[in-house]
């Protein structure tokens, strides 16, 4: 967002509704991607409008919802494992694939020794998203 004329490069965006939606069919729609293989969209966390605006924008054009695909991040933290899950049934509900699941800081490896430690404890109420065709 930073790149685009009038937002402040040290502010945080703090955008609702119709300006957001604008701003990402403004992206999608009036950037020339030119002969793109790949389009990399790094959204929040959850199921927010972003989400919402990117599918509609997806499906209104067939040959671009077939090559979309998702690609979701999760810590080990319970909250950020049940964001997954409602992502992977936003994603089989709107028909988005997903590519696969990345779990990120699960662990850190000590450069001298290589022991991994836990950067989060794994309680035993957490658990794994299910992913199903």
């Amino acid at each position: 967002m930073g790149l685009i004329d009038g937002v402040d490069r040290e502010a945080a965006v703090v955008w609702r509704g119709p300006k957001k939606q604008a701003t990402i069919e403004m992206l999608l729609q009036d950037v020339d991607w030119a002969e793109s293989e790949i389009l990399v969209i790094d959204t929040p966390p959850g199921t927010s409008d972003e989400h919402i605006s990117l599918v509609k924008h997806f499906r209104a054009n067939p040959t671009l919802m077939e090559k979309t695909s998702a690609l979701l991040v999760t810590t080990p933290q319970r909250a950020s494992l049940q964001d997954v899950e409602r992502e992977i049934n936003f994603c089989q509900k709107t028909g988005i694939k997903i590519a696969g699941i990345v779990e990120n800081m699960s662990g850190f490896i000590c450069p001298n020794c290589n022991d991994c430690t836990d950067l989060f404890s794994r309680g035993t109420n957490d658990h794994k998203p299910e992913l199903t065709n």
